[in-house]
Parts: structure tokens; sequence; C-alpha cells
């Protein structure tokens, strides 16, 4: 099989070029959003580490202050995962958009 064919003679299997390092791959919005359960992942998914990393750190100490109080301290915690989780879906989403929009 020839490396730049993009039909493989024997099988007729149409090929695709595996991405070449520092190349983006285009992005799925519905999976970015859906990973933001736990707010962060949607972004690491759409390659915003940084961000990502910092935004599950402070979930998951929302989560804990959540599960562990009983008061308005827990109150406040979940209503900041909320809000949280919707920022992460909501900016995954529009990030996996736009990585696709440059890609094409």
């Amino acid at each position: 099989m020839d490396a730049a064919a993009e039909v493989c003679q024997r099988c007729g299997f149409k090929m695709v070029a595996p991405p070449q390092d520092g190349a983006q791959v285009k992005k799925n919005p519905n999976i970015a959003a859906v990973a933001s359960i736990l707010p962060g992942l949607g972004e690491i998914y759409t390659e915003q580490t940084r961000k990502g990393i910092v935004l599950v750190i402070v979930s998951v100490f929302m989560l804990y202050l959540s599960v562990t109080n009983n008061n308005i301290v827990a109150e406040l915690a979940e209503t900041l995962y909320v809000v949280l989780f919707l920022y992460g879906a909501y900016d995954s989403y529009n990030m996996a958009k736009m990585i696709n929009a440059e890609l094409t």
C-alpha cells in the first residue's frame, strides 16, 4: 500500500491520515458539554487544560463542602457547583464549535 494513497489498493478502505503533532482534531460539542458534569472535564476535552484543572479542583472542593456541611455553607457550595457546571458546559460546547469552525 502506498503511504500517500487515500484509498487502500487491496481492500478499497478509505485511509485517513492521523493528525500530526500539534495539529488539532475536531471536537464533538455535545461530548464537551456532557463531560462538564464534573466542571472542568469539558475544558480538558477541548484542550483548555489549565482552565479545566482549576475548575475540577474548585468543583471537587465545592462537592466536599456540600457533603461535609449541613448549613448555609453547603447550600452555597451546591449553588456554586451548579453555576460552575452551567459555565463549564456552555464554555466547552462553544469552544468545541470554535475549534471545528477553525478546522473547516
